[in-house]
C-alpha cells in the first residue's frame, strides 16, 4: 500500500463552467508548494484531489499543502491495489 493525501477544497464547487480552470490552477499551486520535497502525482476524483508520493513520506508535506489558499482539509490515506483486505 502507498500512503497518500486526500485533499478537499472549498469554494471551487460554487464556480460554474470555469470549475476545471480553477481546479487546474489549484493543482499547479499544490505542485509548486510540494516540489522541493520530492516527486508527487496529483489526480482529481469526485471533487477532491489525491496526492501520492513516489518515494517520500507524505506526512512531511501536510503543512505545505494546508498552506495553499483554497485547501480546506487534508487527510492521510492509503492506496491499495488489493480490495480483499477490507
Amino acid at each position: 500500500m502507498k500512503k497518500g493525501l486526500l485533499i478537499k477544497y472549498g469554494e471551487l464547487a460554487l464556480r460554474g463552467r470555469n470549475r476545471s480552470m480553477f481546479e487546474k490552477q489549484l493543482i499547479r499551486q499544490i505542485k509548486k508548494s510540494v516540489e522541493p520535497c520530492g516527486d508527487f502525482y496529483i489526480y482529481r476524483e469526485f471533487g477532491r484531489f489525491f496526492l501520492v508520493g513516489a518515494d517520500t513520506d507524505v506526512e512531511d508535506i501536510i503543512p505545505k499543502v494546508t498552506s495553499v489558499l483554497g485547501i480546506i482539509s487534508v487527510c492521510l490515506c492509503y492506496k491499495s491495489e488489493d480490495m480483499s483486505i477490507l
